[in-house]
């Protein structure tokens, strides 16, 4: 074992070098968090399931993307208006085809530093490319160039998105519930209700 010395200083160095990008890793997954509880609070009230271990049952074996959906198709049926529903569908579609890939690459991808001393990540991942017309090539993983700065601007984005769902969740203590996919039509309604 007398290459451990060697790998332990190596790992202090790199800790050392990347204590900016450790903080706000730190601070981006407890935004991330934060706005996961958001989510499945929203979620909780507007499904409206009075009982305890029914209501944690079905959110804790759901998962981000579930809850999502579950908010667009509840949320549709239960907003107090139309621009309600509106925000909120515009923000969710925000948080998973936006922040959550990014977060995800934040967090799951490999934290290199290149020859110019820049911290990058890299995700493996092969594949033959195009490179010319007619021309390919292997290509093995995926780096981008990642700044302090570009993190902490994910972070405010996340914290922004639940922001806008702490206030969505609010507007719900001010209005009524209405079931929306009965407002827009109704006549319609009324011959289903005489029947």
């Amino acid at each position: 074992m007398e290459q451990e010395p060697i790998f332990r200083a190596m790992l202090k160095d790199r800790v050392k070098r990347n204590r900016k990008v450790a903080n706000r890793l730190g601070r981006l997954c407890m935004s991330w968090s934060h706005l996961e509880l958001d989510l499945t609070l929203l979620l909780h009230r507007l499904m409206r399931i009075s009982d305890p271990t029914v209501n944690n049952t079905i959110l804790g074996v759901m998962g981000l993307r579930e809850k999502i959906q579950a908010l667009h198709t509840i949320g549709f049926k239960r907003a107090p208006s139309p621009d309600w529903y509106a925000s909120l569908s515009k923000v969710l579609n925000m948080i998973d085809n936006e922040l959550r890939p990014e977060r995800n690459r934040m967090i799951h991808d490999f934290w290199i530093t290149d020859i110019d001393g820049d911290l990058q990540r890299s995700r493996l991942n092969p594949r033959v490319v195009n490179t010319q017309s007619r021309a390919k090539a292997v290509q093995l993983s995926v780096n981008a160039k990642i700044t302090p700065e570009l993190m902490s601007l994910l972070c405010q984005n996340i914290e922004t998105a639940s922001v806008a769902i702490n206030l969505m969740s609010h507007d719900l203590n001010a209005k009524p519930f209405q079931d929306t996919a009965r407002a827009k039509n109704p006549a319609q309604n009324q011959s289903k209700d005489q029947n």
